[in-house]
């Protein structure tokens, strides 16, 4: 039993089904018409990429780039019977970014936040992709993670390859310390950053409802998410230092 927007509680299935699609597609199906493009005086104030880098970016990716993923993401080490559709699909996908939409979905678990949700914004939800999904994720992943140290600036350590967190952990702890202290101008600033899926649908009570597109980037458990975060947060600290 959930409350729905007129604080009624409701029992029916289909009604409370009809509660979580329509709070995930309102909060991952529409897409922010606020939003402004990067300045390229802010891009360029700060580390930027050398030819060289930017060419190995653009460079075709292979078979052999398919396997090495596959394997890194499932205990089986080869590709099987199917491996030669899957291997066509995958790279065909990454060099004309068409792809059946039943291969880009994601169907999403619900899990409460707390013992008795009132409420469907009070559960968590869990995404659950596909195999090929998760190769072509992770095969973008590796080659941002290959240059990404090269981008981002030192003052920042998450999902960075070859840097520690507890360097900037202490920091913040100093700056709460002291942070009523008048010895020096201090800020201190809490994002909360949502995360969306591609298209989804949604699994109440062991049943599938609804199945929409979604409009707001990835979602916080797709192998690429640190990598768009990392980015991200490089230009917000770019833009604070300008």
């Amino acid at each position: 039993m959930l409350n729905d927007a007129n604080e009624e509680r409701q029992s029916d299935p289909e009604v409370i089904a009809k509660l979580f699609v329509d709070l995930f597609r309102d909060l991952l199906g529409k897409r922010e018409t606020l939003r402004e493009a990067a300045l390229k005086s802010i891009l360029s104030n700060g580390l930027i990429l050398t030819s060289e880098i930017q060419f190995n970016l653009l460079k075709l990716f292979e078979e052999k780039d398919v396997k090495t993923a596959f394997s890194k993401l499932t205990t089986t080490r080869a590709l099987g019977q199917m491996g030669k559709d899957i291997t066509i699909t995958i790279l065909k996908f990454l060099r004309t970014t068409k792809v059946l939409k039943q291969l880009n979905a994601t169907n999403i678990a619900l899990i409460p936040k707390v013992s008795v949700p009132d409420y469907a914004n009070q559960l968590w939800p869990i995404a659950y992709r596909n195999v090929l999904y998760k190769v072509i994720s992770k095969m973008i992943c590796n080659i941002i993670k290959s240059v990404i140290q090269h981008i981002v600036a030192d003052n920042q350590s998450a999902f960075v390859q070859g840097r520690s967190m507890l360097h900037y952990v202490l920091i913040c702890h100093d700056i709460l310390r002291h942070y009523n202290r008048r010895t020096s101008p201090r800020y201190l600033m809490k994002i909360d950053l949502k995360k969306a899926y591609d298209m989804f649908t949604m699994n109440v009570n062991g049943s599938s409802y609804g199945y929409f597109e979604g409009k707001r980037g990835l979602s916080q458990r797709d192998l690429l998410s640190p990598m768009q975060f990392v980015l991200v947060m490089e230009y917000l600290s770019r833009t604070l230092k300008a």
